[in-house]
């Protein structure tokens, strides 16, 4: 199989995009435009390892999407990049039988910050977080914003409150 690959600079295809005869056009983020060998069709079927890390995929990124607001902020150093960088810190916590989410091992934000520990107690539709403002006193700032989450695993739905509550407060409701 022969592959061709090419990024371009001025040229005359700069701002196009899609496919001609047997070649594609594409534009990068950064404004490079890249021309390469149209992908053909499979000509084996889908073996179901592949099948399986597709579902996988797709349970990752489906949750992924549901707090995006959130992953964003909490991946912000990453920019635009912040979508990725979150489905990719976290390939590990979907089972590798696609059966479901460990989301006790889901990583919603990356830094260096001090986490918290924090008792959670249900009162009807609100979840109340409570947290030792002094910990990590020295490691961790009074002003750090804390982003308190609760995710409906039967509905995809996260709710959560961004910038209202810090650490000093020693306590956030969600409803």
């Amino acid at each position: 199989i022969f592959l061709l690959m090419a990024i371009t600079k001025d040229s005359l295809l700069e701002g196009l995009s899609g496919s001609i005869g047997k070649l594609t056009i594409s534009v990068t983020g950064d404004g490079k435009t890249i021309l390469k060998h149209r992908i053909g069709k499979r000509r084996s079927k889908t073996s179901a390892a592949q099948m399986n890390q597709r579902l996988r995929f797709k349970m990752l990124v489906t949750f992924v999407r549901s707090v995006l607001p959130y992953v964003r902020c909490g991946f912000a150093e990453y920019g635009s990049q912040a979508f990725a960088r979150s489905v990719s810190a976290n390939k590990t916590a979907v089972a590798s039988d696609a059966s479901g989410i460990s989301y006790a091992d889901i990583k919603v934000a990356h830094g260096s910050m001090a986490a918290i520990s924090a008792q959670t107690s249900v009162a009807g539709t609100a979840v109340t977080f409570k947290w030792d403002s002094m910990a990590y006193e020295g490691l961790a700032d009074g002003a750090d914003i804390i982003m308190p989450m609760v995710y409906n695993t039967d509905k995809g739905l996260g709710i959560y409150n961004i910038s209202k509550f810090t650490r000093a407060d020693g306590m956030a409701v969600v409803a």
